[in-house]
């Protein structure tokens, strides 16, 4: 995404064979983009979701439970992998 326009590198340092950078997001077109993506993303795996086990957590004050679930939940739906990975080509 830096070689196409949609992060831009704000500072880059090696250490040892290893290359890190610190990347920002350029303008505010391309913030628009990444919120309406990851918004649709998210509005469709809630959509699907089987909040059940939400609800039950809820409802019984099992907080830790609850805590897990979203965690369990978010880390199922929320990924970069198998997503739309075209709509950076949009612009």
């Amino acid at each position: 995404m830096l070689h196409t326009g949609y992060l831009k590198s704000a500072r880059i340092y090696k250490n040892g064979i290893h290359t890190y950078f610190t990347a920002v997001i350029p303008n505010i077109e391309i913030v628009t983009i990444y919120e309406n993506t990851f918004r649709q993303w998210f509005d469709e795996a809630v959509r699907v979701a089987d909040k059940s086990i939400l609800l039950k957590a809820v409802l019984s004050g099992d907080e830790k439970f609850f805590e897990l679930e979203v965690n369990r939940w978010m880390l199922k739906n929320i990924s970069y992998h198998g997503g739309y990975e075209n709509f950076y080509y949009l612009v």
